[in-house]
C-alpha cells in the first residue's frame, strides 16, 4: 500500500513538473517571438545607401566624374523603390564661399535631380535581402570644380534614405594628347548628357556585388543557416525549427491540459446508479386493491456530492417494456436533496397487483415494470441523469427484479 501511494505521488509530481516546464517553454517562445518581431524589428525594411565618386580624365580642361549610388538591403524583407526612385542631385560649391558652415539648401543645382532607375521603376525595382546594387550617374565637370553629390532612395513606404559626398574634379587632363583625348572619350561615354547615359540594370548591378567587400550582416543573410528565400523572405533554420518546436510543444501541452481536465472531471464528478428490489412479496388479490411497496435504491458511487434535482418513478403492468417515461409518475420528488459520495437513499414505489395480472405475468403475456429517472447536478455544474427500467421475475415463491434488456430507458450521462 505504501508503494502504491509513493507511485501515485511520484506520478502527480511528474505531471506537475511537466506542466510547469511546458508553460515555461511556451512563455519563452512568446518572449522570443516578441523579441524577434518587435525589439529587433525583423519585419521592418533595412535600406541603406552609400555614395562615392571617381574622377577620370576626359579632354582639355574637363574631367569625367562618375557618381556611384549603391542601395543595399540589410533587412529580411524585400524593398521596392517608390515613385521617386533613386535620385542623384549635384550642387555646385563655388570658390567664393566665405569661411564657416555651408548650408546645402543655399547651393545652386547643376541641373534637376536625375532618377537613375527610371528605366526599371515601371517594371518594379526590387532589392532582395542581402543584395547591393551599384547605379551610376556620369557628369562632365571643369577641372578644379567642387560640388556636393547626394543620392536619395525612396523605399516606397513613406521613408527615404540618402547620403551625400563632396567631389573635386581633379585630373591630369592637360597632359592628354589629342589621340589620348579621343581614346578617353571613347572609353568613357560618347554622349555626356545625364539622360543619355545608359544605367546598368538591377540584375547586372547585382552581379557586380561579388566585387564588393562582404560585411558581416550580408554574410549573415546569405549564409548556410538560412532557408532559401520564400516570397522574398529569408528565415533562419534555427529560428524556424524553434517556432515549429514551440508550436508542437504548445499543441502537446494543450492536449495534455485537455486530457487532464477530462480526467479530473471523470474523477471529481458524481455517479448515481439505481437498484430496484423488494423488501416483501407483492400481494396479488382478486380485486387488486392491495398496495405493495417496491424499493428504488439510488446510490452515489462518485467522489463528490450530487445535488438531486428531480426523482421520478412508477410501477406498471405492461405487455412490453416501456420506451419513454409517462407524463404522470407515481413518485415525483422535488429538487433540493443532496446525496453525498458513497451514500445511498431509497424511495418507495407502490403497485396494486391483481390475480389476473399475476396469471398474465406467469404466462409471459405481460410483465411488471418499475421504471423512472433521477436527475442531478454534479459539483462542476453539469446536469446529468440516470434513467432505469427493471422488470419482475417470478420463480415459484421467489419474486426478484432484474434489469430489463432492450429498452432505451436504461442509460446515464
Amino acid at each position: 500500500m505504501a508503494l502504491r501511494l509513493n507511485l501515485d505521488a511520484a506520478r502527480d509530481w511528474a505531471d506537475l513538473t511537466l506542466k510547469i516546464m511546458s508553460a515555461l517553454a511556451i512563455a519563452a517562445g512568446g518572449v522570443w517571438a516578441y523579441f524577434q518581431w518587435r525589439v529587433t524589428d525583423a519585419a521592418e525594411t533595412g535600406a541603406q545607401i552609400s555614395t562615392s565618386a571617381e574622377v577620370l580624365p576626359y579632354r582639355q580642361g574637363l574631367c569625367l566624374v562618375v557618381i556611384h549610388a549603391k542601395p543595399k538591403n540589410v533587412g529580411r524583407v524585400p524593398i521596392s523603390a517608390g515613385r521617386n526612385g533613386l535620385s542623384v542631385t549635384l550642387q555646385e560649391l563655388p570658390a567664393s564661399l566665405p569661411p564657416g558652415a555651408v548650408n546645402p539648401n543655399e547651393l545652386k543645382l547643376r541641373h534637376a535631380p536625375v532618377d537613375v532607375i527610371a528605366a526599371w521603376r515601371n517594371e518594379g525595382y526590387v532589392i532582395e535581402p542581402g543584395v547591393e546594387y551599384d547605379e551610376l550617374q556620369t557628369e562632365v565637370a571643369p577641372i578644379g570644380s567642387i560640388f556636393l553629390a547626394r543620392a536619395e532612395l525612396d523605399v516606397g513606404d513613406g521613408t527615404e534614405v540618402d547620403q551625400s559626398t563632396v567631389v573635386r574634379a581633379d585630373c591630369i587632363s592637360a597632359a592628354l594628347t589629342p589621340a589620348a583625348t579621343a581614346s578617353a572619350a571613347v572609353a568613357t561615354v560618347a554622349v555626356l548628357a545625364p539622360s543619355a547615359v545608359a544605367p546598368a540594370s538591377p540584375s547586372q548591378s547585382g552581379k557586380r556585388l561579388a566585387s564588393h567587400p562582404v560585411d558581416d550582416r550580408e554574410r549573415e543573410l546569405t549564409g548556410s543557416e538560412f532557408w532559401p528565400a520564400i516570397g522574398g523572405y529569408r528565415f533562419k533554420v534555427t529560428d524556424t525549427l524553434l517556432v515549429l518546436f514551440t508550436a508542437a510543444l504548445w499543441f502537446a501541452t494543450r492536449r495534455l491540459v485537455q486530457g487532464a481536465d477530462k480526467t479530473a472531471e471523470k474523477q471529481l464528478r458524481s455517479y448515481v446508479f439505481v437498484n430496484v428490489h423488494l423488501d416483501q412479496r407483492i400481494l396479488w388479490t382478486p380485486s387488486g386493491d392491495a398496495r405493495s411497496p417496491i424499493v428504488v435504491r439510488f446510490a452515489n458511487h462518485g467522489s463528490t456530492p450530487a445535488q438531486l434535482t428531480r426523482i421520478r418513478a412508477t410501477a406498471q403492468v405492461l405487455p412490453s417494456a416501456p420506451t419513454k417515461l409517462p407524463d404522470a409518475m407515481e413518485v415525483d420528488v422535488p429538487s433540493g436533496i443532496g446525496l453525498g459520495p458513497q451514500v445511498a437513499d431509497t424511495v418507495p414505489v407502490h403497485v396494486k397487483g391483481s390475480v389476473e395480472d399475476l396469471k398474465a405475468i406467469e404466462l409471459d403475456d405481460q410483465a411488471l415494470y418499475c421504471f423512472g429517472c433521477i436527475e442531478y447536478e454534479d459539483v462542476l455544474g453539469t446536469r446529468r441523469e440516470t434513467s432505469f427500467c427493471w422488470s419482475l421475475s417470478i420463480r415459484g415463491e421467489h419474486q426478484v427484479f432484474t434489469i430489463t434488456p432492450d429498452t432505451p430507458l436504461n442509460h446515464r450521462n
